[in-house]
């Protein structure tokens, strides 16, 4: 009798990274001021009061069961606007 198995790795480091980065970049702003820096935390809210959905855009197929999680445009997005202002 032959038996079947089938493995599925799913990478989830990049959205873990980017979650660790909006952490940062959020307890950053606390010594900051400025309407560019209010609009930045509030950005990081949204995203967090979204959940899981609000942080994974999508998932790629690196080949036969092999699968990255990546961030949504809204995190890549706030992570490029805080870098712009130096956060």
């Amino acid at each position: 009798m032959a038996a079947l198995e089938i493995t599925i790795t799913v990478e989830s480091d990049p959205v873990l990274d980017a979650l660790a980065e909006l952490s940062r970049i959020h307890a950053a702003l606390c010594a900051r001021h400025g309407a560019a820096f209010r609009a930045l935390d509030r950005s990081i809210d949204a995203i967090l009061e979204g959940g899981g959905e609000a942080l994974v855009g999508g998932v790629k197929v690196l080949g036969p069961g092999l699968y990255v999680f990546t961030p949504a445009a809204a995190v890549i997005d706030v992570l490029r606007r805080a870098r712009e202002l130096g956060v």
